[in-house]
């Protein structure tokens, strides 16, 4: 199984970084204030930060004007049951979701429109949205059961 793309120590560096504001601040927003706390904090270039946000956002690792990153999306309890509810029932419906989780058909969209993002499911359309089938496009569990 692919955990994913591969990442430059430096990456994997500016990414911690970006998860510890994330774990404080509980928002991302990539701007001027970011980069150049970001270059101060680890002492990388302003540029070499940009050109690292930039490739994150690439490998789909990072999404622009989002509070999370793909590292710690499942880290929400809410994603974390709707995702692997999911990966133990491939096709199911919003619907099937709302049955099994008794949450709000408003919260599981928009979760399961976060999830299809970052590509973790896809989602089979239908008239109805609620009755669009969700799968999932990998399996997570070894990686995020532990946690």
């Amino acid at each position: 199984m692919k955990n994913g793309p591969e990442l430059t120590e430096v990456e994997k560096k500016i990414l911690n970084w970006l998860n510890n504001i994330l774990l404080e601040t509980n928002k991302l927003k990539i701007d001027d204030d970011l980069i150049k706390n970001c270059s101060s904090d680890l002492k990388i270039n302003e540029k070499k930060i940009i050109r690292i946000l930039y490739s994150l956002i690439n490998k789909k690792i990072l999404v622009p004007y989002k509070e999370i990153s793909k590292n710690s999306l499942l880290e929400n309890d809410m994603k974390k049951a709707i995702y692997e509810t999911i990966e133990d029932n491939p096709g199911i419906t919003i619907n099937q979701l709302n049955s099994k989780l008794n949450l709000s058909i408003p919260t599981i969209l928009s979760i399961i429109l976060v999830l299809n993002q970052y590509e973790l499911v896809k989602i089979e359309p239908n008239e109805n949205i609620e009755a669009a089938q969700i799968f999932p496009l990998n399996t997570l569990k070894n990686q995020y059961k532990n946690k």
